[in-house]
């Protein structure tokens, strides 16, 4: 009897050594599959206008997404001036302006409340640092359409960005996938001007003191050779 008790009770260990190796398994593979792949897009590059101009309200077309699958990814990446170009804030009165990317996808699309989720992003200076973070954020789906939106507070007369960060969570939609995005920037009473870096040019009195050291060199020498002997 001895025997026997020992027995089963080794048997019955097995079955919860085996039972427990399966809930495990099954565990992982949920982590794996519910676990969200993050997607570190290239930047995305937009002629904001020519330098000097202002404006309240512009969109930009962009194409770097088309065919990206609505498969529940983590999206991050920026939105960068090209020709090193920047936008200042000027002629404030409110201090908020949007900004907004529009996707259209191929297809009918729901509004679950993870769609476009997570959204958040922040103004960054030349050297990709963050220099203002949003104030508010969200996503939103209608039709075969889909919207992220970051809103800024804190926009200052005189503040100068280079680029716009976005991160965002995409939906979950099998077969859909995104065919066009346009980015939309709105603002309250205020204006983005548009800027370029400036190279140094010499002030008139440091150039004229080149030219004079320049000129000093040239006569030296010239003095030089007319008074060796031939």
């Amino acid at each position: 009897m001895k025997i026997q008790f020992t027995k089963s009770v080794e048997e019955t260990r097995a079955k919860l050594s085996i039972c427990t190796l399966i809930v495990t398994l099954v565990a992982a593979f949920g982590l794996l599959a519910s676990a969200t792949k993050t997607v570190q897009a290239s930047p995305v590059v937009i002629d904001p206008g020519n330098v000097g101009d202002t404006f309240f309200f512009n969109q930009f077309t962009f194409d770097e997404f088309d065919g990206q699958a609505l498969d529940g990814s983590q999206i991050t990446f920026d939105f960068l001036f090209s020709d090193m170009k920047y936008l200042e804030v000027v002629n404030t009165f409110f201090d908020s302006a949007s900004f907004r990317i529009r996707f259209t996808t191929n297809g009918q699309v729901s509004d679950p409340p993870t769609a476009f989720a997570n959204v958040t992003g922040f103004l960054s200076d030349e050297n990709g640092q963050s220099i203002l973070g949003v104030s508010g954020a969200g996503g939103t789906t209608s039709g075969n359409a889909g919207v992220v939106s970051l809103l800024f507070n804190g926009l200052t007369e005189g503040l100068i960005f280079h680029d716009i960060h976005f991160t965002f969570d995409l939906p979950t939609l099998p077969g859909r996938q995104i065919t066009g995005a346009i980015l939309q920037i709105a603002t309250d009473d205020l204006s983005f001007r548009v800027g370029a870096p400036t190279q140094a040019v010499p002030e008139p009195s440091t150039l004229t003191l080149i030219l004079l050291g320049l000129a000093a060199f040239v006569m030296r020498g010239r003095l030089r050779t007319a008074g060796t002997p031939a």
